[in-house]
């Protein structure tokens, strides 16, 4: 796992500064590559092939290709035995598969790869440039057109070097943010920079400066196996092979346990493969009702692995609060990042790679949402004049009471089925018009994808769109990196996510249960108490210390700032001051969080003026110490 940087002209120093602020992301080794067309930059962080032979920039035989990667392709050993007979391998690493395989097939080889990346191609006799981001989005890439030319970096803070890019902040990327509590793909907080989109790839000509788009891999239908113990059978077997093909390594391995089922379902499958006594796990509990320590020790004592568990206090937090802002370049606004980052923080003193159970909740329907998707649908089979009817009935129902909830239940179904996720989140929440169009228009293509079935496009939403690319992988990705640990993450197989689509809708969530197959295809592997535990979300007690000082008096003044900026327009500002700094429930709670984390944002990268030099966050022992 690497950070990866370059543009379309020859500048060897500003290369090399860009990949110095990238450091924490590969900080055993950087390189850089020039010539009269092109710079790369790389930071590596050794995984596979930990000799000079995996450095990069890596080229070619003849030299003739140059490519700078960030990623690991799971599937490069059978790659490169399709490919020996043709080309001559200098390496181990799954890089030159990479470069031989583009070599073969050109863009086709993307559709291939088994593996999460983001890389950058050099084909100097095309004279293109091709950026690549695979199929979920796990590892970032931003891009921006500058001047005659382009620049990418796997984060943000590594184009801002470019003084010719103004730091002007996008009222789309605000508007959103504040919408989803993240800034979605394309759009990035800066004006002028974009985040590729996962399955996309670009061609830059290097002589005409065009710029075009493709998409390697298409969102699969929806097209249900109606036969469960095949699903059962090949759920297990894609498990056990998904793992088994992430636990290659050259470097320790190791697991994230948080006592829910899909981290219990990966340590379940590694422990089948490994000596459990010598498998590193990691846990963060909080103190009270938030804590999951419980449903951690019976996972740990049913596979006897070497937990690392410990607590995540006000304290941590407190530490914290001024250091994320730089290593997420963007605001992010999920609380579990700060969790997040201090778990990643603990495993790095042990491993390099660890296992995770991201993607399980999107792949087997593990929301809340989808299980309210599901009760949506069976509303909309009532007709519509009788819902209509009593909803006006029910007309001076108040709000936050039974009946008024009922009420708003269906007003929702009376909505068009692509208005439902951007009508559902955050309730009675301000909602601008960018938010409602961008959530439409992804609600519409993944109905199609759906056969128009509501309730698996809700969750290929979440999948494809909302929850996973731009914030939960997000999170895990900055966190982890800032430690120099790379995640990987199983359920996220391109052949899960295609298995997803053949599983029936109830079979993933109901009105009241949720991944019902994922507990079938895990009974036995993991302990009973896992595989009937209900879903419990990885909360920690964040936007309870919010409504503490010092931070009620930073997020006042957060909005003061941002509004006096222009950063938030008055029709943010009403309400704000109308409908959340007066309240403590829930969506108020999180809708101050937002405008705290921007208000920490602006002071780090606009008032401060961050230039990319990486502050120092202790990660351990030198590396050299894992084991």
């Amino acid at each position: 796992m690497c950070g990866i940087a370059g543009f379309s002209w020859n500048d060897g120093p500003l290369v090399l500064r860009m990949a110095e602020t990238l450091k924490h992301r590969g900080p055993d080794r950087s390189g850089h590559f020039t010539d009269a067309s092109v710079s790369l930059g790389h930071s590596r962080l050794s995984i596979i092939d930990l000799s000079d032979k995996g450095r990069q920039p890596m080229s070619n035989e003849d030299g003739t290709l140059w490519m700078v990667c960030n990623g690991e392709i799971y599937n490069h050993r059978e790659l490169r035995r399709e490919l020996e007979g043709r080309h001559r391998f200098a390496s181990g690493t799954d890089t030159e598969v990479i470069l031989h395989a583009f070599e073969e097939w050109g863009t086709d080889a993307f559709r291939r790869f088994n593996g999460m990346w983001a890389f950058v191609l050099y084909d100097r006799k095309a004279g293109t440039l091709v950026l690549c981001r695979d199929r979920a989005g796990k590892k970032p890439l931003y891009y921006a057109r500058s001047g005659d030319g382009i620049v990418f970096a796997s984060e943000l803070k590594a184009i801002v070097l470019h003084h010719c890019l103004e730091r002007k902040v996008s009222k789309e990327a605000t508007d959103l943010y504040f919408s989803l509590g993240y800034i979605p793909s394309p759009w990035s907080v800066f004006e002028g920079i974009a985040k590729m989109e996962p399955r996309q790839f670009l061609v830059y000509d290097l002589r005409s400066r065009d710029l075009k788009q493709g998409c390697y891999y298409e969102i699969p239908d929806y097209a249900p196996i109606r036969d469960r113990g095949r699903l059962v059978h090949e759920g297990r077997e894609l498990l056990a092979d998904a793992v088994r093909i992430r636990l290659a390594a050259d470097v320790p391995v190791g697991a994230f346990l948080s006592g829910g089922l899909d981290s219990s379902s990966v340590v379940a499958a590694m422990a089948a493969r490994t000596d459990p006594s010598r498998l590193h796990t990691f846990s963060i509990g909080f103190e009270g009702p938030y804590d999951e320590t419980p449903f951690m020790e019976i996972v740990k004592g049913a596979f006897k692995t070497k937990h690392h568990h410990r607590y995540f206090t006000r304290e941590d937090f407190d530490r914290d609060f001024d250091v994320l802002p730089f290593f997420f370049d963007e605001p992010f606004g999920d609380p579990a990042s700060f969790p997040t980052f201090d778990l990643c923080r603990m495993a790095a003193r042990w491993v390099t790679v660890c296992l995770s159970g991201d993607g399980g909740d999107e792949v087997f329907g593990g929301y809340r949402m989808h299980r309210r998707a599901a009760r949506y649908a069976a509303l909309r089979k009532v007709p519509a004049f009788v819902r209509e009817g009593i909803r006006k009935a029910l007309r001076h129902a108040r709000p936050g009471t039974p009946l008024g909830r009922f009420r708003e239940v269906l007003r929702l179904s009376l909505l068009p089925a692509e208005e439902f996720c951007a009508e559902a989140e955050g309730g009675p929440a301000y909602k601008p018009e960018i938010y409602r169009k961008w959530s439409a228009l992804k609600m519409r293509e993944m109905l199609e994808k759906a056969g128009g079935n509501l309730v698996q496009a809700v969750i290929a939403y979440d999948l494809f769109v909302h929850a996973l690319p731009d914030l939960f992988l997000v999170k895990t990705d900055r966190a982890s990196m800032a430690n120099a640990l790379e995640v990987r993450c199983p359920f996220l197989d391109h052949r899960f996510i295609e298995f997803a689509a053949t599983i029936p809708v109830r079979w993933k969530t109901t009105r009241k249960k949720s991944k019902v197959l994922l507990r079938q295809i895990v009974r036995g592997l993991v302990p009973d108490e896992i595989g009937r535990r209900k879903k419990k979300g990885f909360t920690p007690p964040v936007l309870d210390w919010i409504m503490d000082e010092p931070y009620v008096g930073m997020t006042r003044e957060a909005l003061e700032t941002l509004h006096e900026k222009g950063v938030l327009d008055d029709a943010w500002n009403d309400y704000y001051v109308g409908e959340v700094l007066d309240r403590k429930d829930g969506l108020a709670r999180m809708m101050r969080w937002r405008v705290l984390v921007f208000g920490q944002w602006w002071k780090t990268w606009m008032d401060g003026r961050a230039n990319g030099s990486a502050r120092p966050v202790p990660a351990g022992p030198d590396r050299e110490r894992r084991a």
